[in-house]
């Protein structure tokens, strides 16, 4: 069904039956209530096809319905509530977001449910967060995710900045480019198993650039991370390139940090548990094969008074570091900074290396 610029769109939606295709020609749709596909009904946008909200309208889309497409489109100043999105995909499975531009919206870009996938979209500038999730198998792929929080208006240990993911089983964040977000550029926060974080480019955010936290059994793969972590002040070893905190069974490999605050950072706190993974606690955690240049410690810190979490099989092997300065302590355990030789003394990089940058 072709529609032409300034169609109602909620009009065509409840006249035509689910699985019909709409394909939105170049110019503006005014969104006067939030819309609520059908089953298997596709949102075709061509160039320019833009809808806006007025900053009155909730989201642009939302609902329960199954398997439906929204490519193309041009998503902007819908006045989504706190921690909801523009386009709020939560209660339908299997949404295909490809391909849009979502932008300037009140509080999220894009939230996904189950079996849901966001690809190939540019999410930036909207004022509290650029994508977040709740679900199984939900997939990020291809995206760029920046500017958003641009205005500080949302304190980054909450839920602002690049992205925010809860209660997720089999998560696959892959070859985003997440950059320039006031707050955490890639953050799985709670209750999130299984979950696969591979191939992106997480630069210039302003808190951590790849933050796992009272999570479990993921793998953070093949990364490259730069520059996170420098526009506030903030606890100790905050900004670090990738942060892994209350979270077991985590393998951290093939990644390269350059010029990060801090390194790859370990940490135990006092969190709550979760249905999905049990106790919060940091163990089995492995860093491997990973390149660091110039961004500040690696290591682990614990503020629970309990030096034992050190002895939960945590392990760095085979990491090549590289600093200006072979010299410093660049390295923490048991909540002291360590030299080169005091670092590998615990059985850490016992083949790994440190070389002047």
């Amino acid at each position: 069904m072709q529609l032409a610029a300034g169609a109602n769109l909620a009009n065509a939606i409840s006249s035509y039956p689910g699985g019909t295709t709409f394909c939105l020609a170049s110019g503006t749709y005014q969104v006067g209530s939030s819309l609520t596909p059908k089953a298997g009904q596709r949102f075709l946008g061509q160039p320019g096809a833009l809808l806006t909200g007025a900053n009155t309208t909730a989201h642009a889309f939302t609902g329960a319905a199954n398997d439906v497409v929204l490519r193309g489109l041009i998503i902007e100043h819908f006045a989504s509530p706190l921690q909801t999105a523009a386009i709020q995909a939560i209660g339908g499975d299997r949404w295909l977001v490809e391909g849009n531009e979502v932008r300037y919206n009140a509080a999220g870009g894009i939230r996904l449910g189950d079996y849901s996938t966001a690809r190939g979209n540019n999410v930036h500038h909207n004022h509290q967060i650029g994508v977040t999730a709740q679900g199984v198998d939900i997939r990020f792929i291809s995206n760029e995710i920046a500017y958003n929080n641009w205005l500080d208006e949302y304190s980054t240990g909450w839920e602002a900045g690049g992205s925010k993911f809860w209660k997720t089983t089999n998560l696959l964040l892959q070859d985003n480019w997440v950059h320039h977000n006031t707050g955490t550029g890639l953050w799985t926060d709670h209750g999130n198993r299984f979950s696969t974080i591979e191939d992106n480019l997480v630069e210039d955010n302003s808190s951590w650039g790849i933050f796992h936290e009272i999570s479990c059994e993921a793998t953070i793969r093949n990364n490259v991370v730069r520059r996170n972590g420098f526009a506030r002040d903030g606890t100790y070893m905050k900004g670090a390139g990738i942060r892994v905190s209350s979270s077991g069974h985590v393998e951290i490999y093939g990644n390269t940090l350059t010029a990060n605050k801090h390194a790859i950072s370990l940490a135990q706190d006092n969190r709550e548990s979760t249905d999905a993974c049990g106790a919060s606690v940091t163990e089995d955690v492995h860093v491997y094969a990973n390149v660091i240049v110039n961004s500040g410690e690696s290591g682990m810190v614990q503020s629970i008074g309990d030096t034992s979490t050190f002895g939960r099989n945590i392990t760095f092997e085979d990491n090549d570091y590289r600093y200006t300065s072979t010299s410093g302590s660049w390295w923490q355990w048991l909540n002291a900074a360590r030299s080169w030789t005091a670092w590998r003394s615990y059985g850490h990089d016992e083949t790994g290396s440190l070389l002047a940058s």
